[in-house]
């Protein structure tokens, strides 16, 4: 490029190909493609495929979803903060606080763990946590307990 970055590398039977920028776009080896990778004009990764696997990215950098054999097998959705907010991989999906706590857990759809806390406070007001459900006092001690 006229910015004295290369375009095209060639090592160890690879070719591998850049952007203006410097950052990789692609690896071939003879005609079959490696990896390949795109990026938003900020310079942050949008898409990377290696050995068959598809990452996409928001445009802050953050994971979006993970594909195998054209089924995603992983999603995140995140808060402003950059906090998630919800993260699915295979049959478990987790919402969470913005502050970064966990909410709700499900497995194949059934709600398995929750939580709750006192208001402004990292603590627990309630969990549900191995068939359990659970009632705390503001000081941490349990107020109430039983099997779900």
């Amino acid at each position: 490029y006229e910015n004295g970055n290369l375009r095209h590398s060639f090592e160890d039977g690879k070719d591998t190909y850049y952007n203006e920028n410097g950052s990789v776009n692609k690896i071939k080896e003879k005609e079959n493609l490696l990896e390949s990778y795109e990026y938003y004009e900020n310079g942050n990764l949008r898409y990377s495929q290696k050995d068959g696997v598809e990452t996409h990215y928001y445009e802050n950098g953050n994971v979006r979803e993970i594909v195998q054999n054209g089924k995603v097998i992983e999603s995140y959705n995140y808060y402003e903060n950059g906090n998630l907010s919800y993260s699915k991989k295979n049959n478990i999906s987790t919402s969470y606080y913005e502050n970064g706590k966990v909410d709700r857990i499900f497995e194949n759809g059934e709600l398995v763990e929750a939580y709750n806390y006192f208001s402004g406070t990292d603590d627990l007001s309630t969990s549900l946590k191995n068939g359990v459900y659970t009632v705390y006092d503001t000081d941490g001690s349990i107020k109430y307990q039983h099997q779900k």
